[in-house]
């Protein structure tokens, strides 16, 4: 929240056009992290009443007005992508509910959301959008990333080289704004398959908590939320990384972390019903 207000402040009092925060957050990792933890706060607040209910609403409005100030094309993709599966796995609001929430959303967005906005949001699938046309875009960079890969897979380029490499091949000193393919040309074939494993693993774990939850109804059930949180928040940094060179972030590493402190809470709770039934059990 604190780094959101510091972008809206910087964005309207200071007036800087897509706003960064110094050195450690430029605008697309702000954009980035606005996205990855909405779907937190969102289940949050749902799980909340009153006044802390209403401070999360207010400060979910802010951080999506601070992801608007970002102009991020990323962003926004990794927004669209997180809010149709909140949409759609928000299991305990009503349908009537959603619609009217994302009915809002929408209106808010045409109605608030600037020209300037709107136009460089709308160059996503233009032709000539500088990361098609021009010496140092996306498409040049990632075709250049995948050339490196295959010239060393087994070893990769080492890790934090991606500059270098790409420098020294391309002559073009960026990364390659794109996590995935970052992780290849450094770490290797090896590295951007551990890389999807780990990924796969922890969707995979929160997601099975979440449906082992409505089918049995465990003690686990009051961490409900969490698990569908992280499985859209998860689901939102493959989006925005796909963008991003954002493979080492403490964000995602964050995110790994949540995911294995509830398969631990999980194991426990089992550990406990499986106790209370071995009790029950041997009372009869």
């Amino acid at each position: 929240l604190l780094l959101t207000l510091f972008t809206v402040m910087s964005g309207i009092v200071g007036g800087i056009e897509r706003p960064s925060s110094s050195n450690t957050y430029d605008t697309n990792d702000i954009a980035a992290i606005i996205v990855v933890t909405l779907p937190i706060i969102y289940f949050f607040m749902m799980d909340l009443n009153g006044i802390k209910k209403l401070f999360l609403f207010c400060s979910m409005m802010v951080m999506i007005f601070a992801l608007i100030l970002t102009s991020s094309r990323g962003g926004f993709l990794g927004l669209l992508a997180v809010s149709i599966l909140l949409f759609f796995k928000d299991s305990a609001r009503s349908w009537a509910f959603s619609i009217s929430v994302a009915i809002l959303l929408i209106f808010s967005f045409i109605l608030f959301a600037p020209a300037s906005y709107k136009n460089r949001m709308a160059t996503i699938t233009a032709e000539e959008d500088y990361n098609r046309t021009l010496k140092g875009g996306r498409i040049e960079l990632w075709n250049e990333g995948i050339g490196l890969i295959l010239k060393s897979p087994i070893t990769g380029m080492g890790a934090g080289a991606i500059d270098t490499a790409l420098g020294t091949s391309s002559g073009v000193w960026k990364t390659t704004h794109n996590s995935f393919i970052q992780i290849g040309v450094e770490l290797g074939v090896g590295g951007f398959i551990l890389l999807i494993a780990l990924l796969r693993s922890s969707i995979s774990r929160v997601r099975r908590f979440r449906i082992e939850h409505f089918q049995q109804k465990s003690q686990a059930g009051k961490h409900v939320w969490i698990a569908t949180s992280l499985e859209i928040s998860l689901w939102g940094y493959c989006v925005v990384g796909f963008f991003l060179s954002w493979a080492y972030s403490s964000v995602f590493l964050f995110l790994i972390a949540l995911c294995a402190i509830l398969n631990k809470l999980e194991l426990k709770a089992i550990d406990e019903e499986q106790s209370l039934q071995k009790c029950y059990s041997s009372l009869h």
